[in-house]
């Protein structure tokens, strides 16, 4: 089913099926990306991948109004959610490793292994503020009203 969402038929022309979900999903995105730029705690940069998906998901939704424009858009959306799940993963690996100093041989190894998980995240974190700029550079409202022409073209 996930393959065929982008074939989905949305109604006679309605925008209003997803339009209103769309600009007000992608507001929350931006205001995610917002506070996770200003506090990136890993609870800040999970919420903003949540919110990232949920933009992931209307765009599969509407990537046949223009699928040669919108597609590589969806997936640079897609990337960023990997890169903040990734994170995430690693902010997880980086608290069990730190509770657990007997699962390593001594201290050195615990440490090398935490700085390296602290390197990786910092090169993520760099990466999805970069999309992120992108992907959150539009107002919602020009954003839903691009799509809506889109849509309506399509259409």
């Amino acid at each position: 089913g996930r393959d065929r969402v982008g074939e989905w038929h949305l109604g006679d022309g309605e925008w209003a099926t997803v339009g209103g979900g769309l600009r007000r999903q992608y507001a929350q995105g931006r205001t995610a990306y917002r506070a996770a730029a200003d506090d990136p705690s890993t609870e800040a940069l999970h919420e903003w991948r949540k919110r990232v998906k949920d933009h992931w998901y209307h765009q599969r939704l509407l990537r046949n109004c223009w699928r040669e424009v919108l597609e590589p858009v969806a997936e640079a959306t897609h990337g960023l959610a990997d890169r903040l799940g990734d994170d995430h993963d690693l902010a997880l690996l980086s608290e069990h490793a730190g509770d657990r100093p007997a699962s390593f041989d001594d201290a050195d190894e615990q440490m090398g292994l935490l700085e390296l998980i602290d390197r990786r995240r910092a090169e993520l974190q760099e990466e999805a503020f970069e999309l992120g700029a992108r992907v959150y550079a539009e107002k919602p409202k020009a954003l839903a009203y691009r799509y809506e022409t889109l849509f309506a073209a399509w259409r």
